[in-house]
């Protein structure tokens, strides 16, 4: 049987049409700065129409970060993998607070004025990322230390919990209170006008979560 040709109208259609479902498609490109952000936005990697890429760069430093970030869309830009203006970029970072370091909050500052100028989203947590996990639990009004944090997780989980601990499919049935404890949170952090650094306990995490979830076409993960 003969092979039916297609014809050059026909193919540029398909190419318009591919580009368009592309541009309807956004992309999150998502920079961790652990294994913990990283194992529980896995379960977002493959959401169709969803691209969603995960890199957990060797840095540590918020300011580090942002430019790895800024980095990578920069490349992907140029290869028109990444369209900006549509596609977003995020990073997930801890507010990791060093009170022995004079520079401390100077480069942290400097890594959410780099990030805004460059047009990144930030999932900051302060204290930690953990903190998201609890609110699954229970509500949290008073500043709390990761360490703290992580007692009061395993208290829940019925077990000592572990940064490697993979816990999406356990507590995502519990997701919309979590959502509704760090919107309280994030709400009365602007409303007394306080900066992120100041406000402990915090996690805009919820935000890049929602956003994903409330895309056309997604698709959870087990």
């Amino acid at each position: 049987m003969t092979a039916r040709r297609v014809k050059p109208w026909n193919r540029a259609f398909r190419s318009n049409l591919l580009a368009n479902n592309r541009k309807q498609a956004k992309r999150y490109l998502i920079i961790t700065e652990g294994n913990t952000e990283e194992i529980y936005f896995s379960h977002f990697k493959t959401s169709m129409p969803l691209q969603i890429i995960l890199e957990n760069p060797a840095v540590t430093k918020q300011l580090n970060l942002v430019n790895r970030a800024i980095s990578l869309r920069n490349d992907q830009a140029k290869n028109k993998d990444f369209i900006t203006g549509h596609d977003e970029v995020w990073v997930v970072f801890d507010r990791d607070a060093e009170p022995t370091n004079p520079n401390d909050l100077k480069n942290f500052r400097a890594a959410i004025s780099l990030a805004k100028k460059e047009g990144v989203y930030i999932a900051l947590s302060n204290d930690s990322f953990e903190l998201w996990y609890l609110m699954h639990f229970q509500r949290v009004s008073t500043a709390m230390h990761r360490s703290d944090l992580v007692k009061k997780l395993s208290k829940h989980l019925g077990h000592k919990y572990s940064k490697t601990e993979d816990l999406y499919q356990s507590i995502k049935v519990l997701r919309v209170m979590a959502t509704k404890h760090a919107k309280n949170l994030h709400d009365r952090c602007i409303a007394d006008d306080r900066s992120w650094e100041d406000e402990n306990p915090l996690t805009l995490v919820y935000i890049l979560v929602d956003k994903i979830r409330n895309e056309k076409g997604f698709r959870e993960i087990d």
